[in-house]
């Protein structure tokens, strides 16, 4: 399989496009890698700005005088209820619009609002802000997906998933190293003001050289053509197809023990092991950007090679890493040897990148192209309400409840268990998937 796009010898020129987009074979060779380049910088960016105010938490909990449920609101709650409710419908929208120019002006408006952060006087402040933050990222990811799901084939989405991962990872680690470096010493203010302006320059660069393309080139089997399907049509299909439930479903899971970890990992290190916030932003930026990217990375090529004969082995894939991670956790939270939590949270790290291709690769699979960011949206809004939404206000609540020096290691120990129930889910939906074809019109999952 050629590595860039063919060009047609009798083909359009590269400046023609159409209201519909731009067709593949008019856009330059290399171009998919560019526009993988480009999106994997804005997940970056999102991975950023999700991920700042867990580093200082700490530190904010202590100026505000803050619970440990108040803060469980500000490190996620306030940014998953927006994102919750404004998913579904940049979802729709980025179905019927240009999805170059709607996934600029969220970046940019995130990556402002974050900004904004650093000027926070009060926690009500600060809620605010994180509202906002996750308002506009509610449309990073489908769009992002729907974006790459039509210059990618199925077989290589997987690869092209694990790709743009690598900026959850990279943004994850730039904001827990240097963050936690520069909250050491500047205050949890600078942290905020530094980590909005990459964005920003970032949506420029992608308003300057990505183009909207024409929706299912690149799909296996013919899709309905004409005007997408609306939000009741999208939630139908997903009902009659359990395959994609389960995944929803088992991404939900992992995605609230991947948030929990990243939000509270630092306030447990700091408690149980006594290390400095520098300290703490080193082991994190280690596990979730370095480690988390060689499992987005490794799992990419390594889930588009298993899938070549039948997509539905993703959910094993999937299932695995799941399994794979949950004692990973718990030693990480539980283990009263510093060495050995750092080794378990190094380790949890690489299972945290390593689920995401395989599961989303099988969910693009499996979504009609005229429905892909509608779809991703439905499955974007289960695994954020868990992951922003309930998990880290959950563990703060629970860890208020129990009381005690250990409070925070019983209530990250039981929240984090999800990550067994994801991986029963995602073996669920592999066996489901059997014999399904990849890219089925909407009327139905077409199997062999």
């Amino acid at each position: 399989m050629s590595s860039d796009l063919p060009l047609a010898a009798d083909g359009p020129p590269a400046s023609v496009s159409t209201a519909k987009g731009t067709p593949l074979a008019a856009l330059p060779r290399g171009y998919r890698w560019r526009l993988l380049a480009l999106l994997t910088l804005v997940y970056a960016s999102h991975s950023m700005d999700r991920s700042v105010t867990s580093i200082v938490l700490e530190l904010i909990k202590r100026e505000f005088h803050l619970s440990d449920g108040q803060a469980g609101i500000l490190g996620g709650l306030a940014h998953g209820i927006a994102f919750c409710i404004f998913v579904i419908p940049v979802g729709w929208i980025a179905d019927r619009g240009n999805r170059r120019n709607i996934l600029a002006c969220l970046l940019a408006l995130w990556s402002g609002i974050t900004l904004l952060g650093a000027f926070a006087r009060s926690y009500a402040a600060l809620v605010l802000v994180r509202f906002g933050v996750g308002a506009a990222e509610s449309g990073g990811a489908p769009v992002a997906m729907s974006m790459l799901g039509d210059v990618f084939t199925p077989r290589e989405r997987p690869m092209a998933v694990g790709f743009l991962y690598v900026g959850l990872a990279i943004g994850q680690g730039l904001i827990f190293f240097v963050g936690g470096y520069i909250a050491q010493w500047a205050g949890w203010r600078w942290v905020y003001a530094i980590a909005g302006i990459p964005g920003i320059i970032i949506a420029i660069a992608l308003f300057a050289f990505a183009r909207e393309t024409v929706r299912g080139e690149r799909d296996e089997t013919p899709h309905e053509s004409g005007r997408s399907a609306s939000p009741l049509a999208v939630f139908s299909y997903m009902l009659r197809h359990p395959s994609l439930m389960l995944i929803a479903f088992g991404a939900s899971c992992c995605s609230m023990a991947s948030n929990i970890t990243w939000v509270w990992m630092a306030s447990v290190m700091i408690r149980s092991h006594h290390m400095t916030i520098g300290t703490v932003g080193m082991v994190l930026a280690i596990a979730g950007g370095i480690g988390s990217g060689v499992g987005s990375l490794a799992s990419g090529p390594i889930s588009s090679w298993i899938a070549r004969n039948g997509i539905n082995r993703l959910g094993y894939v999937a299932g695995a890493v799941a399994l794979l991670g949950t004692p990973l956790g718990m030693g990480a939270i539980f283990s009263p040897e510093t060495s050995v939590a750092v080794a378990c949270i190094l380790g949890l790290g690489v299972m945290l990148g390593a689920w995401l291709p395989p599961a989303f690769g099988l969910a693009l699979g499996l979504a009609p192209s005229q429905m892909r960011a509608s779809v991703m949206s439905v499955i974007q809004l289960g695994s954020n309400f868990f992951a922003l939404a309930v998990g880290p206000v959950l563990v703060g609540l629970l860890s208020d409840h129990i009381g005690g020096d250990r409070s925070l290691l019983y209530a990250m120990g039981l929240v984090f268990s999800v990550m067994f129930i994801a991986a029963i889910s995602f073996f669920i939906a592999g066996f489901k998937a059997r014999g399904i074809v990849a890219d089925a019109p909407a009327g139905g999952i077409a199997a062999h």
